[in-house]
């Protein structure tokens, strides 16, 4: 709330579940599960504004007087490091678990993100096997073990950067199927049967992705990175002009 005109604007989380309880886009009545995530560490400042959300009320009270309840598809998940701040009343109200990281890593999550190759809508018999094969030749263990030992201009973790790679490479995917000179090439391809043509542009995918998610914040390292990286390879390299 603005003190000196008394107006009231809506923070994101306000706006979030008012649209999720009406049903507004892109929330729709037919989803049974609709999450709201929030990453960070938990202020007292501001979690103490949850509790009513989070207790069998489940109505969130804003200071405008509006009070928004939660509907039976909705849920709430607070992502944390600690609970150092965190008051009894907050931890009382929500289910606690605890998950270490180093047990869980991110293979869950790169597993989870592959599977959309192989059945569904995304179905792509070709892109998930390049995919699946490319993981165990360019993130390997050795690979990894390298990585933890490189110098960075900002802190990174490993799940961020598998994030990173899967989310470029979507993007290249999805710019593969809808920019029409590419599609129509993607056509050509597959009405020929060229499968080693496309198998070596959904590789050549991973290469990109992987350079940029691993290799985009190093500092002194990048030329290490770059030679093993190209080593790697089996895609070749464009010449330096």
């Amino acid at each position: 709330m603005n003190l000196k005109t008394r107006e009231w604007k809506d923070g994101i989380l306000a706006v979030v579940m008012r649209d999720m309880k009406n049903n507004t886009a892109p929330y729709k009545e037919e989803q049974t599960q609709k999450w709201i995530v929030l990453d960070g560490d938990v202020d007292p400042e501001w979690i103490e504004t949850m509790n009513t959300v989070m207790d069998d009320n489940k109505v969130l009270t804003l200071v405008s007087q509006e009070r928004i309840p939660l509907t039976a598809a909705m849920r709430l998940m607070l992502e944390i490091s600690h609970l150092k701040n965190a008051t009894p009343a907050t931890v009382s109200r929500g289910g606690v678990l605890y998950i270490n990281d180093t047990d869980v890593g991110w293979r869950p999550y790169f597993e989870s993100w592959l599977n959309k190759y192989k059945s569904g809508k995304q179905k792509d018999e070709n892109a998930y096997n390049v995919f699946s094969l490319a993981l165990t030749q360019y993130i390997n263990d050795t690979f990894m073990d390298t990585n933890r030992n490189y110098s960075h201009i900002a802190p990174v973790c490993e799940m961020g950067q598998v994030v990173s790679l899967c989310t470029i490479i979507d993007d290249l995917y999805q710019q593969l199927h809808t920019i029409k000179a590419q599609h129509d090439m993607m056509k050509k391809y597959k009405e020929e049967s060229k499968d080693d043509e496309i198998k070596q542009i959904y590789e050549a995918f991973f290469i990109f992705a992987g350079m940029w998610a691993y290799g985009a914040s190093l500092d002194e390292d990048k030329l290490s990175f770059s030679n093993s990286w190209k080593g790697m390879a089996k895609v070749k390299f464009p010449d330096q002009g």
